[in-house]
């Protein structure tokens, strides 16, 4: 067990005011093992006390049972709502009765399979993905070595923030039509994914920071853990939340930003090239098309990162509910 959680559950054990003759064996019991484990982290040798407070066991196969049926569940009713919204724009699509305004989602269907029969397809969807993950992946870097350099020094804070404040507030259209002016339309969509990405993922990296247990330090410093152990056991893992929620709701602000950047400045090889074309030929249904490429992209590396976080989150002993 790492340190971070030793020290949580010490914080947790120490605070328990039980009175019964039962729980306060199980406290002692706890307070031992905890001894054991901190040993074992501070040793370095990667051995750490596997004993266990005796605890019941039963029901723990009717509890994953549960889970499962808990995720069929949610399986069956996102399929669900999925062919509920399909049949509403079937009603409406057919209401209409015209493919210029609201084509029907067989039209939507066969636009797309033509399309992804084409390397033009294959080479928007590729370089649209390039561009807006290198803008996503620099904000994300950036933000959380300003959220670091703003925690540790004020005067960096000062003028840092209200930069990266204003940064926020600006209207995306607004940078994208500056920026215009300034780069080239290749760089653009990264460009302007990356001033998006950069002062979310600074503010939520600060919050974390900020709201780091004293106490969990504290108890980093009796054991003379030493700045890097600090880092990787205590603070790092406090911080890892704040992180995983700012890159997941950072992902859809990406996309976003990045198509709406590649449609306003027509980049060579870009899904904002192919829809801004679409939509200025009158055809509905590719218009249609490549927004749901843009809506599937969008889900799959944001479903893609939950699982990375999941297990990202096991590795610094984290809950990360994303």
């Amino acid at each position: 067990m790492r340190f971070y959680v030793v020290a949580k559950k010490i914080l947790r054990v120490a605070q328990d005011d039980s009175k019964t003759p039962r729980k306060q064996g199980r406290t002692v019991c706890a307070l031992a093992l905890l001894v054991y484990e901190t040993r074992a982290v501070l040793s370095g040798d990667g051995n750490e006390f596997n004993a266990k407070c005796p605890t019941p066991t039963d029901g723990i196969s009717l509890i994953q049972k549960k889970g499962m049926i808990i995720i069929v569940k949610k399986w069956l009713i996102g399929i669900a709502a999925l062919v509920f919204w399909v049949a509403v724009w079937q009603v409406i699509g057919m209401c209409i009765a015209q493919e210029v305004l609201f084509p029907l989602p067989s039209a939507v269907v066969s636009a797309l399979l033509r399309l992804a029969a084409t390397p033009k397809f294959r080479n928007a969807v590729g370089m649209s993905m390039l561009r807006i993950l290198t803008g996503y992946v620099l904000g994300m870097t950036a933000g959380t070595a300003l959220a670091a350099v703003t925690a540790r020094w004020k005067a960096a804070d000062a003028i840092i923030s209200p930069l990266l404040r204003t940064i926020r507030a600006v209207p995306v259209a607004s940078f994208i039509i500056l920026l215009l002016i300034w780069i080239s339309a290749t760089q653009l969509p990264a460009v302007s994914v990356f001033l998006m990405i950069t002062p979310l993922a600074w503010d939520n990296v600060s919050e974390g920071i900020r709201r780091t247990d004293v106490r969990l330090v504290e108890v980093a410093k009796v054991f003379h853990l030493g700045r890097r152990r600090e880092l990787l056991r205590v603070r790092v893992p406090s911080v890892m939340p704040y992180f995983i929620t700012a890159a997941t709701s950072g992902l859809g602000l990406a996309w976003k930003s990045g198509i709406a950047a590649e449609v306003i400045s027509l980049p060579v090889m870009s899904i904002g090239k192919e829809l801004r074309d679409a939509k200025i030929y009158i055809e509905t249904p590719e218009v249609f098309a490549w927004t749901v490429v843009v809506v599937v992209l969008s889900l799959v590396l944001e479903k893609l990162f939950k699982l990375a976080a999941a297990r990202l989150g096991r590795r610094y002993n984290t809950d990360t509910q994303v």
